[in-house]
């Protein structure tokens, strides 16, 4: 499994089709869900998504 770590250490661009296609050839596990969407959040305040928030806080949750 990789981690996003990895994208951001080789300056390589990644969003949300990115994110999917990880996690449907097993290259990130879906907690890396989680971690994209918090991500996304602070590099948007703007973004009043709820699908989103509900989202990171349900994967969030699964973690415990």
């Amino acid at each position: 499994m990789y981690s996003f770590q990895i994208c951001d250490e080789a300056c390589v661009n990644y969003n949300w089709a990115t994110v999917l296609v990880g996690l449907k050839l097993n290259c990130f596990p879906i907690e890396y869900v989680d971690d994209y969407a918090v991500k996304y959040m602070a590099e948007h305040p703007e973004m009043e998504n709820k699908f989103l928030l509900e989202l990171a806080w349900v994967i969030k949750s699964m973690r415990r």
